[in-house]
């Protein structure tokens, strides 16, 4: 008994080698429902845990990236976008809403929609490069 191998047609490979909906990262996934939902401006304190985010948003062309000194600038720059008819999202670490709590009276009293996606740092045992 011989054992043959068929090739693989191309258009089958191709879908083989694209990641699944499960096997994608959750930044990219974090990104095509942002990106579904309107949102046109990004503003952001650099941070390791939103890389893959930071730079999906930086790469497309439809999207204003904003790179803040402190935490509490993106929550101004949020509520300027919602006021010009546009939709924002604010990237920062836990320790950035401590540095913030003033100014998220701001989307209270204004009430405008504030969405800001935090990455958990300084866990029990954490490494921290």
């Amino acid at each position: 008994m011989t054992a043959s191998i068929q090739a693989k047609p191309p258009e089958a490979a191709a879908l083989a080698a694209a990641p699944t909906v499960s096997e994608r990262q959750w930044p990219d996934q974090v990104y095509e429902v942002l990106k579904a939902a309107g949102i046109s401006h990004m503003s952001y304190v650099p941070d390791a845990g939103h890389t893959t985010l930071i730079r999906l948003f930086s790469e497309d062309p439809e999207v204003v990236t904003n790179v803040l000194t402190t935490e509490e600038e993106g929550i101004a720059i949020a509520a300027g976008s919602w006021l010009g008819g546009k939709r924002s999202v604010v990237l920062m670490q836990s320790s950035g809403v401590g540095n913030c709590i003033n100014m998220l009276s701001l989307p209270v009293q204004a009430r405008f929609p504030l969405l800001v996606l935090v990455t958990m740092r300084g866990e029990w045992a954490e490494f921290n490069p």
